[in-house]
């Protein structure tokens, strides 16, 4: 069995012959213009491998198998087809019945047959039996006359000896024509016997356990049959034709299993309603990006989570996986300007109990990353005071002043600096210039002119020419981890 190169434990459904991996399904990449699968890394089409990997052998499976039929519609079908076909035989009109009926049961059990090799394990819907049952019964009474007919001519014109291996070798065909005939629905495909002997060849020895069981539940029938003895009733008749219908719905979803099995060696390809669910472009990027990692390519997983972002900007899951991945891989780089956009979002959606954390693990990445945003940064710098972490409200507050001079939100925030500045010892010889500048920006603050425009707009405030006090904080080192191997990436 094969495996997924990037899900080891999972069987794989595909292969590219250009790069000679096997891949799962979700580490492909759908063309829902075309209907086929691609590699993520030449884009070329991928060959499918069938069920083989991916579903057990029939033989490990027989308990659900025996139990396919005993669902309550089937079992109701079974045990109707069977008792009425016993009682049309006491009636003039028996063969012609009796060959009604048959056709219908006939025509579930193809049904069966092809519904299993989709993948579909459980009973199709009994509706399927009844259209075209009498023209399949002809068909295939037609392709046992023919068998039948070969042995007996072989008989006349070889001997008896030619005739009996003859007959040996259709018995041991027999299943291998039905396969043929459900994938083909054509007598003379299923009848060709450079066919029959291809698909023996293809499936191998599962096929002879597969003839085994069918010659076993036949026997079974025989010797079930022998237990009524020679007595012929409604009853008896109908009791040998529920088992002998029981087995016979067993056989086909047996043959429509081992089709589904070896699906890509018999050219036959089942959609399945798992194939059928189209993924999403956003979650085809990230099986992308997960294919990417796992090969190391960081640079081109983060190209895509950039594309990513940008096309789905409210995506809270996205941004968050995004911020793991340069967290991991220490991308110094980049982390500022995603993290600013990040914290945003988690602002915008109200998610402030988020932003703490992730601030945090921002600058354990990038110790001097800063978020562009005035009232983010207020918001950390109260987050961090109000738990105590004091020297980080100072650095997101310091020079505020500067980058901001004009914003309402500078007095509130060096108030709470010098709060901050008092529980921190080794601050106290700049604590002094920290009042000062509340002090200035008191004076600015009063010193802003009244608005007077006849149309009601307000003119930029006047900051007094005073020079303002600098703060000059311990510089900070950077952290280690520089990512600048990769190339530069521009997020919202």
């Amino acid at each position: 069995m094969d495996y997924c190169k990037y899900h080891p434990l999972t069987p794989a459904a595909f292969h590219c012959q250009h790069c000679d991996i096997d891949f799962c399904g979700h580490c492909i990449n759908e063309d829902p213009y075309r209907d086929t699968q691609r590699c993520f890394h030449c884009q070329q089409d991928l060959d499918p491998l069938g069920a083989r990997n991916s579903a057990p052998p029939f033989w490990r499976r027989l308990q659900e198998t025996f139990h396919y039929p005993l669902q309550a519609q089937p079992l109701i079908f079974i045990a109707l087809i069977s008792f009425l076909s016993a009682l049309l035989s006491f009636t003039p009109f028996a063969m012609l019945g009796v060959l009604v009926l048959s056709g219908i049961m006939m025509k579930y059990c193809f049904s069966c047959l092809e519904s299993t090799a989709r993948g579909q394990l459980n009973p199709p819907d009994i509706t399927t039996a009844y259209e075209g049952g009498v023209a399949l019964m002809l068909s295939l009474i037609l392709i046992l006359v023919l068998m039948g007919g070969a042995v007996v001519a072989v008989g006349l014109y070889l001997g008896p000896t030619a005739a009996g291996l003859l007959a040996t070798l259709m018995v041991i065909s027999l299943p291998a024509v039905m396969i043929n005939f459900a994938m083909s629905e054509n007598l003379l495909f299923a009848l060709n016997p450079l066919n029959s002997i291809k698909l023996i060849h293809t499936i191998g020895l599962p096929y002879g356990l597969l003839l085994g069981f069918i010659l076993i539940m036949i026997s079974s029938v025989g010797a079930i049959g022998g237990l009524f003895g020679s007595q012929i009733s409604v009853l008896s008749l109908g009791l040998q034709s529920v088992v002998s219908n029981y087995y016979t719905v067993v056989a086909f979803h047996m043959m429509g299993y081992m089709l589904f099995q070896y699906q890509f060696e018999l050219g036959f390809v089942a959609q399945t309603d798992e194939d059928s669910e189209a993924r999403s472009d956003r979650d085809r990027l990230l099986a992308h990006i997960d294919v990417c990692v796992k090969e190391g390519q960081f640079g081109k997983a983060l190209k895509l989570f950039s594309e990513g972002v940008h096309k789905y900007a409210n995506d809270r899951e996205l941004f968050e996986m995004c911020f793991n991945f340069m967290c991991a891989t220490k991308n110094r780089e980049h982390i500022g300007n995603f993290t600013s956009s990040y914290l945003q979002l988690l602002q915008d959606q109200g998610r402030p109990e988020l932003v703490r954390g992730v601030f945090k693990r921002a600058r354990d990445v990038n110790t001097e990353y800063q978020p562009t945003d005035i009232k983010l940064r207020v918001h950390l710098a109260r987050d961090c005071h109000d738990s105590g972490d004091f020297m980080t409200a100072i650095k997101l507050i310091n020079g505020l002043h500067k980058q901001h001079p004009e914003h309402p939100l500078l007095l509130e925030a060096y108030h709470l600096m010098a709060e901050a500045m008092e529980q921190v010892p080794k601050m106290a010889a700049q604590l002094p210039a920290c009042h000062k500048l509340i002090a200035q920006l008191k004076k600015q603050t009063a010193a802003a002119p009244v608005q007077k425009s006849p149309q009601k707009t307000r003119p930029k405030p006047t900051v007094d020419s005073a020079p303002k006090p600098t703060l000059e904080l311990e510089p900070v080192e950077p952290a280690d981890g520089n990512n600048n191997d990769l190339p530069p990436i521009e997020f919202r």
